[in-house]
């Protein structure tokens, strides 16, 4: 959408438009030069802006506490997540749900700041297709989303990437990254 910061200078295309009739240029590209110069100054001085879609939205790391994961793993997820807050704009919000052989949602969508992984999930196991049904669950149905998920690409259960409901709803609504991190 164009907006104007100094919407009152297109008032002076009146003016200009009536002097542009009223003493013509020889030729017509002259005529035409004149025109677009005289428009061109107006429209600077209105200051024009184009306003974008809002991308604020809520972000969801979905991280894995299983035993496949290497050591240090917890401490790169905090540290992933951390980094994400700190790029986040004023109206982002973010989720984290953790996974192991249960799905726990460490922190709902919010601004505050992330204290840590506390939940016992159970070790052996990554139920990483429920994990994506939690974080979608998450994302509000009228805004935009993103998940992330710091994973070792090990998974039991049902197939994440395969799911009638996780292809649907992800295409339809949610601004997938399905950013996998391989830590080794």
């Amino acid at each position: 959408m164009l907006i104007f910061s100094q919407p009152v200078w297109l008032a002076l295309l009146i003016p200009l438009g009536i002097v542009w009739a009223l003493w013509p240029m020889p030729t017509r590209l002259l005529r035409g030069l004149r025109a677009v110069v005289l428009a061109a100054l107006v429209l600077a001085m209105a200051q024009p802006a184009i306003k974008l879609p809002d991308r604020a939205g809520t972000v969801v790391v979905v991280a894995d506490r299983s035993d496949s994961m290497p050591a240090g793993a917890g401490a790169a997820a905090k540290e992933a997540v951390d980094l994400i807050q700190r790029g986040m704009g004023a109206r982002d919000q973010l989720a984290v749900v953790s996974f192991g052989q249960q799905v726990a949602v460490e922190q709902p969508p919010q601004r505050g700041e992330f204290p840590g992984f506390t939940a016992q999930v159970g070790a052996d196991a990554s139920n990483l297709a429920d994990a994506l049904d939690s974080a979608l669950a998450l994302i509000p149905p009228d805004a935009p989303g993103r998940i992330l998920v710091v994973s070792d690409g090990k998974w039991t259960g049902r197939d994440p990437l395969r799911s009638e409901e996780h292809t649907s709803e992800l295409q339809s609504r949610v601004d997938i990254s399905y950013a996998v991190f391989c830590l080794k």
